[in-house]
């Protein structure tokens, strides 16, 4: 055995000493080199090894979880004092509990680390942008490279183990024009291997351009109902308010989801399919296949064709409801592509927007969404127009999943999603 595996059998051990009555551990060793964008310029590179343990421990239908960042022994038995001692002040709560025995091993690592072809890729980009988007400034990001060891034991005998490593890319930048700034663009993609150009990776071109495009922007017309086409970033955005809302563990325990008793049901458009894809080759999942409940996510469909076919609920979340666990944490999202192509989607639309960034607060008890586009462009009589700014969204989530005007073939892949244009009609637009 390892240190890692070593480490936690004694948490779990000592726990029971102590009085749990059941226990779980997480391990979490990292080893990441990055080096680093600022201003235009890459910094040092930089090294650094964390480990992170999470342990749990049930005694009398009580639980507590405690976290430590060290592997210090010392510290380590500080923390498990402090876990059974929140154990002994914590609430009755009979749903609490660990997985069941299970034993298994993932191993996804990619080639070794090049820290040449790192730092000549980083530069090779920032030369890309500096002579192909000009006005474009780098004022942040990084490329790096991460091993990871996670390890999940408990007192019911489950000893899950995964290994993986991954390039991670990510860059934040503005457009200037003299005293002009743009709106603040970005992405983050994740590879096993850096075979290509970062500049030509997924959507970059498209971001550089849009910040460039979004120098001076102008305010809404006036107040309409149109149709907004949102990236894939804003519809992963509306799939995690799906999950917070409707889905998970929260609304569906306090009874909030208006979707609770809708399995089976149409919830939305036909023309909407949302997967989780753990088992997609292309995707970089490393780190998120073993869960830190105890099982190996699986491949699962929660929207088919506009009807609700799962929950996404822990095994506290399914004790305390009764609906069934399906082993899936919602990583590695894939919504089905339609047809069309975004450049056709936008011919169609008389008035609207092109959504890349949106800010609001969280959406009510009715699922009403009001904010304000933190970067976009007006869509008028079929063309991508102006780039916005003083414009605010408004409209309902359930609505907007019901009136999806179209979904298109482009998908942007980002190592962990695969997720298309998405347009919705019926959304109120208003100059701020």
């Amino acid at each position: 055995m390892n240190s890692c595996q070593n480490l936690a059998i004694y948490i779990l051990k000592e726990l029971v000493k102590a009085g749990a009555e059941k226990a779980e551990c997480n391990i979490k060793h990292e080893k990441t080199d990055e080096l680093s964008i600022s201003d235009n310029q890459i910094e040092t590179l930089s090294s650094n090894i964390l480990t992170y343990i999470e342990m749990k421990a049930i005694k009398n239908n009580k639980a507590s979880i405690v976290r430590v960042y060290s592997n210090d022994i010392e510290e380590i038995n500080t923390t498990i004092k402090m876990c059974i001692q929140a154990v002994e002040n914590s609430i009755v709560e009979p749903g609490e509990d660990i997985s069941e025995t299970c034993s298994s091993i993932l191993l996804i690592i990619p080639a070794e680390k090049d820290e040449i072809l790192m730092y000549n890729r980083l530069k090779n980009f920032i030369d890309d942008v500096h002579t192909q988007y000009p006005k474009v400034i780098l004022s942040e990001g990084s490329i790096l490279y991460s091993e990871k060891e996670h390890i999940y034991r408990n007192t019911n005998g489950a000893n899950l183990v995964e290994k993986y490593g991954y390039y991670n890319v990510w860059s934040g930048f503005n457009a200037k024009d003299e005293d002009d700034v743009s709106s603040s663009f970005g992405f983050t993609y994740r590879f096993k291997k850096l075979d290509k150009p970062i500049i030509e990776c997924f959507n970059a071109r498209e971001l550089l351009q849009s910040a460039t495009d979004s120098i001076r922007p102008y305010s809404a017309t006036d107040k309409f109902i149109g149709t907004v086409i949102c990236t894939p970033d804003v519809v992963y955005e509306i799939f995690q308010l799906i999950c917070s809302l409707l889905i998970s563990d929260q609304p569906l325990i306090q009874e909030t989801s208006r979707w609770k008793e809708n399995l089976g049901k149409k919830v939305a458009s036909e023309k909407l399919t949302i997967s989780s894809i753990y088992s997609n080759p292309e995707f970089c999942l490393g780190g998120a296949h073993v869960s830190w409940s105890g099982f190996i996510n699986r491949d699962c469909t929660y929207i088919e064709k506009g009807v609700l076919k799962n929950f996404m609920v822990s095994l506290y979340g399914s004790r305390k409801t009764g609906i069934t666990q399906i082993h899936n944490e919602g990583k590695g999202i894939s919504i089905t592509p339609g047809s069309k192509k975004l450049n056709e989607i936008i011919t169609e639309i008389p008035k609207g927007i092109l959504l890349y960034g949106f800010s609001g607060d969280d959406p009510n008890e009715s699922y009403e969404i009001n904010g304000v586009v933190q970067s976009g462009f007006a869509i008028e009589n079929g063309k991508k127009t102006y780039a916005l700014t003083d414009t605010m969204i408004s409209c309902n989530l359930l609505d907007m999943l019901n009136n999806i005007h179209e979904i298109s073939s482009e998908v942007w892949q980002d190592g962990e999603s695969s997720i298309p244009y998405i347009s919705f009609n019926n959304i109120t637009i208003i100059k701020k």
